[in-house]
């Protein structure tokens, strides 16, 4: 096994299948969304101070809350205080809702830990550089930002991404 520098955040967004209003709702026992326990895996050998998780907010009823339990208690398992809220990318400007679940969580071992910020809409902030994004005469998805007018089909390839400037405002507080 390979010695790795140290590293200050994991970033990870396992897969939501099992978790999605519109996937089949079995939650971790959903073979794709059962990759989470790779990010336990890799968090608990690498250590990081930060991990940094990003899924659908249905994440939090799935199996009536169960699987998100199970979540939280296998971060604590491997050392990491965790804090979560769920970030719809309208309120960073954007023309569309998205809600996601952010989760950030802290090595308990680390001085530094993390307090999920209290969100006040950054939309009521014009002056924001997180708006500037959608800022629709500037966009390079100009087709999306517009409402994909032509070229429909990379409505699929867009899918369901994480919307960048909710990562940056949480981003911002660690």
């Amino acid at each position: 096994r390979r010695e790795l520098d140290p590293v200050d955040i994991i970033a990870a967004g396992f897969p939501c299948q099992g978790a999605s209003l519109a996937g089949n709702r079995k939650g971790l026992s959903d073979n794709r969304t059962a990759l989470w326990w790779h990010v336990v895996r890799i968090c608990s050998a690498i250590r990081p101070r930060y991990i940094c998780l990003e899924n659908v907010s249905a994440l939090l009823t799935v199996s009536g809350g169960q699987d998100f339990g199970t979540i939280l208690g296998s971060l604590d398992r491997i050392g990491y205080d965790a804090s979560w809220r769920v970030l719809s990318a309208s309120e960073f400007g954007a023309p569309h809702r998205r809600k996601r679940l952010f989760v950030v969580a802290s090595d308990t071992d680390s001085c530094s830990q993390y307090a999920m910020p209290v969100h006040a809409e950054a939309s009521s902030t014009p002056e924001s550089s997180l708006l500037r994004y959608w800022d629709y005469s500037e966009s390079p998805l100009v087709g999306m930002a517009n409402g994909l007018p032509h070229r429909m089909d990379r409505n699929r390839a867009l899918g369901n991404a994480i919307v960048p400037q909710c990562s940056q405002y949480l981003g911002g507080y660690l």
